[in-house]
């Protein structure tokens, strides 16, 4: 389980990652701009088509499933205390 949610959130860093870099590569100041400022950035995402996977939807993402992970982290310990303690 544990792996599972490590691998979804490797994608998903893996894809913000291909953003910033088409960010940084496009050329134009404003867009290497977007990088450096969180107002900015969310500012541009509010003006892209619906269907665009922006960067703080990834973000939101990630920080959801970091968020079930935590929660999944303390169980996750218990079935191995149960399965190597004996």
């Amino acid at each position: 389980m544990l792996l599972r949610k490590q691998d979804q959130l490797r994608k998903l860093e893996a894809e913000l990652d291909d953003i910033d870099e088409m960010d940084a590569s496009d050329g134009t100041q404003q867009q290497r701009r977007v990088l450096m400022s969180r107002d900015l950035d969310e500012a541009a995402d509010r003006r892209e088509p619906e269907e665009v996977r922006t960067r703080t939807m990834i973000l939101d993402e990630i920080e959801q499933k970091l968020d079930n992970y935590g929660l999944n982290l303390p169980f996750a310990y218990l079935n191995w205390l149960l399965i190597y303690s004996r």
